[in-house]
């Protein structure tokens, strides 16, 4: 679902009176590049009544490759507006630590390429542990993709990472079925 298609779920959802997590999507990099992108983001939200502080905007380390003052802009207005950020995939990319000190983030998310192995690969615990200690230096939660059993979830619990996704917790879930267990969770 496109992001401005899901504002007016939201909505729905918090006029049922649900209890909603902060809704995450992903923003391309070509999104990023365009001047206004933020604005017309806020405007989405703001039309459908939904608070910025609900939104997670991710984005993959590509949208900091070209460091462009646009970019940067677009980052700083979501931030400034209370939408939270982070960055999806992190260390596949080709981001510059030097940027990243400087973003207003919230989170790292550490890819599942990384998180397949844990537990039984020294190279994707130790490329992990990088990220975790790098992440939690900066001040940012971690976020693994893709835990799909006990022993990746033990590791990343037993190493720090805040922060689990994966089909072990949840598969994806239309919308309905997510609506039913807000509803069941209160």
């Amino acid at each position: 679902m496109k992001s401005a298609a899901c504002w007016p779920k939201l909505a729905a959802w918090q006029a049922q009176g649900l209890v909603l997590p902060r809704v995450a999507f992903n923003m391309s990099p070509r999104s990023f590049r365009e001047e206004g992108c933020a604005e017309r983001v806020l405007a989405q939200l703001a039309e459908q009544g939904v608070a910025a502080s609900q939104v997670q905007v991710e984005f993959t380390e590509g949208v900091l490759v070209d460091n462009l003052p646009v970019v940067l802009g677009n980052i700083e207005c979501l931030h400034a507006a209370g939408v939270t950020l982070a960055v999806d995939d992190f260390g596949t990319g080709y981001s510059s630590l030097a940027c990243l000190k400087r973003l207003p983030l919230a989170e790292l998310k550490i890819d599942k390429r990384f998180v397949d192995g844990l537990g039984r690969e020294r190279e994707d615990e130790a490329i992990t542990l990088a990220i975790i200690g790098m992440a939690h230096a900066l001040g940012l939660k971690t976020v693994a993709e893709g835990v799909e059993t006990e022993l990746q979830r033990d590791w990343l619990l037993a190493h720090g990472c805040d922060i689990g996704q994966g089909y072990l917790f949840a598969k994806p879930l239309e919308a309905e079925a997510f609506a039913d267990l807000l509803d069941q969770r209160g």
